[in-house]
């Protein structure tokens, strides 16, 4: 047999939990379900057993559960044989035996001694008085009963003692239920109280007096300490705006010695005319960062060959059957770079030979890459080179023509993030072939701006239609 836990309502007293068993010897004749004579009382926390038997007897299982205080109530012995069934009712009460007593003294009042007695973990709720030394009862204040999350009571009471009744006081909290009580005495000595209440008295009189004074020294230690808050703050703030203009002019001046000593190293470079200056190598080492630039052949248009190191590239017989990939170029002959740059400075190098076309540069990652389009700033490409062997254009919009006194064999691409453009200056670009110091040996004057968009590495170039 199974049986399961009912609670009883404090108002309706309703059975609310039904209860499923099972015979474990089956049987044809009927039967009488038969509980225990009255109720049975377990103590919280403990394991208790809720016995119920058959007539004639069968063999059949008692109920087991660990009692909490919410398991007081009805319980419910049903047994099943076919279509005859009895059952039973079983009462459950739960009980609890509260913490020891706790007697504290609470202060003066009135020439007497305010006490309190407190105790907890109680079930069902108890009683609690006072007694003297007589055993008299005595009155009290008793707190409402307050109960915790596992449903036990805590009991507070209060006493005013006088100095006749001072000593021998017990608090006393009974369990209706188990017919047990606990028990706390405090004793308290007239002379006790004769020293009390002059001073009490006294007390009583000077409090308000203090209470006031320190309030007004309160008060105005705070309105000093707030005022040297603000002070503190508004030096704070001065000190910071100092530290912050101080540092923006210490930047500004950085840019400008940066800018001047770029166009010195520029005016050098490029104010060497007709002799070869030694200042190139230094100027792009000083001012620009090399990158090591590898082809992506991703990238190549089907007519282009990528050599297996990715650094160098030629022009197929045919056009190659290759992955027709977003990033592939399919009408201009282009290959892109490994790497993209968006800051800083950059340079690379490219050896161009003695052919006839090409065009390097750099471009947006964005760029139209599956249909025509004209290569221009205006369209994420910022380029330069060489077509029909001697016409050196820059692939501006209008192209710009460029002027060259010798075909040059190496190419150098310089990619500047940093440095803002100057509309109103001519910046000196130089061309040429390069001699064992890399030095251009030709220059010419046209008007270009740094490129600053994000870019992608080496970008040679050779275009079906007319660029």
């Amino acid at each position: 047999m199974k049986m399961a836990r009912s609670l009883d309502s404090p108002l309706l007293h309703l059975l609310v939990c039904i209860i499923l068993v099972q015979l474990l010897t089956s049987c044809s004749a009927q039967f009488a379900v038969i509980g225990p004579p009255g109720p049975i009382l377990a103590m919280v926390g403990e394991d208790a057993e809720l016995p119920c038997h058959l007539s004639p007897k069968m063999s059949a299982e008692n109920m087991e559960l660990n009692v909490r205080a919410s398991d007081s109530g009805n319980y419910l012995c049903y047994f099943q044989d076919g279509n005859f069934y009895e059952k039973a009712l079983v009462e459950l009460k739960v009980a609890a035996l509260g913490s020891d007593l706790h007697i504290e003294m609470k202060g003066h009042e009135d020439g007497g001694i305010h006490l309190g007695c407190t105790s907890t973990g109680w079930y069902p709720q108890p009683q609690i008085q006072w007694r003297d030394a007589k055993g008299q009862n005595m009155p009290a204040v008793a707190a409402p009963p307050a109960t915790d999350g596992a449903g036990l009571y805590a009991v507070t009471s209060s006493l005013m003692v006088k100095s006749s009744s001072g000593e021998g006081v017990s608090c006393i909290i009974r369990n209706p239920l188990l017919n047990q009580e606990k028990t706390a005495q405090i004793s308290i000595a007239d002379p006790f109280f004769r020293r009390a209440q002059p001073w009490i008295a006294a007390f009583a009189g000077t409090l308000p007096v203090c209470l006031l004074l320190l309030a007004g020294a309160g008060y105005f230690l705070w309105l000093q300490r707030k005022e040297k808050e603000a002070l503190f703050m508004q030096k704070e703030r001065a000190e910071e705006e100092k530290e912050t203009a101080r540092a923006e002019k210490e930047q500004e001046q950085r840019i400008k010695e940066t800018l001047e000593y770029e166009l010195k190293w520029r005016k050098i470079q490029y104010m060497a005319r007709g002799e070869k200056s030694q200042a190139y190598p230094e100027w792009k080492k000083a001012l620009f960062q090399a990158a090591d630039v590898i082809l992506d052949p991703n990238t190549a248009n089907p007519i282009l060959l990528v050599s297996d190191d990715q650094r160098s590239l030629q022009r197929a017989g045919e056009r190659q059957n290759l992955p027709d990939n977003p990033e592939r170029f399919d009408w201009h002959y282009c290959v892109l770079g490994c790497k993209s740059f968006t800051s800083g400075r950059h340079y690379w190098e490219v050896e161009v030979g003695d052919r006839k076309e090409w065009h390097v540069g750099v471009c947006r990652e964005n760029v139209e890459r599956k249909c025509w389009i004209k290569m221009t700033p205006e369209n994420g490409f910022w380029t330069m080179g060489l077509s029909d062997g001697n016409d050196y254009r820059a692939l501006t919009d209008p192209r710009t023509k460029l002027t060259i006194a010798n075909p040059p064999q190496k190419v150098g691409i310089f990619l500047d993030y940093e440095t803002e453009p100057d509309l109103s200056l001519e910046t000196p670009v130089a061309l040429g072939s390069a001699d064992e110091n890399g030095e251009p040996q030709a220059e010419v004057k046209s008007l270009l701006l740094p490129a600053r968009p994000e870019a992608e590495g080496l970008f040679p170039n050779s275009n079906k239609s007319q660029p």
